[in-house]
């Protein structure tokens, strides 16, 4: 019977999805990050680690079609963000790309609930029926925290408005190319008005 390798839980927690430095497996993967690096690397995926932001996933790697290899199955869907979800990762992603600017102190990036609906309501027509925007607004922040890129942190008080925290893995995912894309095909849209 195969011996189970002691960075096991690394490895299937990688297959859930992202490990950040505050899960308990952080500090097996930085240990065994090379041994967990060539596992994948046998099935067609990479180990993208971020040590210094603190976080690790797993990306698709491409075949390489000059060679013949034949595409892998896809490990995990893709699936297409709306306008107004891909509006919201491109404004956390500026406000992240602010916050690493000009943050001395903390290490950290947080908004809250009314911080992200006032940035992202500043995009939408005028809307009467308020309590209808704030309703879809909150489903495009729920569906941004649903893929990994935001958190909602707990409410020292009763009354007080949710926090999010922004997570450094949208540096990752929402990149430079995603923004240049994105702001092209925003001024397409602006420009055909």
């Amino acid at each position: 019977m195969n011996e189970i390798k002691e960075y096991a839980p690394v490895v299937i927690q990688l297959l859930k999805g992202v490990i950040n430095h505050e899960d308990r497996e952080w500090n097996d993967l930085l240990v065994h990050q090379k041994s967990v690096g060539q596992y994948f690397s046998q099935i067609g995926l990479g180990l993208h680690l971020h040590e210094a932001d603190g976080y690790a996933y797993l990306v698709q790697m491409e075949p390489d079609t000059d060679s013949g290899q034949t595409p892998l199955p896809r490990l995990v869907r893709r699936h297409p963000l709306s306008f107004e979800v891909s509006l919201l990762c491109v404004l956390l992603r500026e406000e992240m790309d602010s916050f690493d600017v000009g943050s001395v102190d903390a290490t950290k990036c947080f908004l809250s609930l009314g911080d992200i609906r006032e940035r992202l309501q500043l995009y939408f027509k005028d809307n009467v029926d308020q309590i209808r925007l704030y309703r879809e607004l909150d489903q495009y922040i729920r569906r941004v925290a649903e893929i990994g890129l935001i958190k909602q942190v707990n409410r020292t008080r009763e009354n007080q408005e949710p926090m999010y925290q922004v997570l450094p893995l949208i540096k990752s995912r929402i990149d430079g190319d995603f923004l240049a894309d994105f702001k092209r095909k925003l001024k397409e849209y602006v420009d055909s008005l």
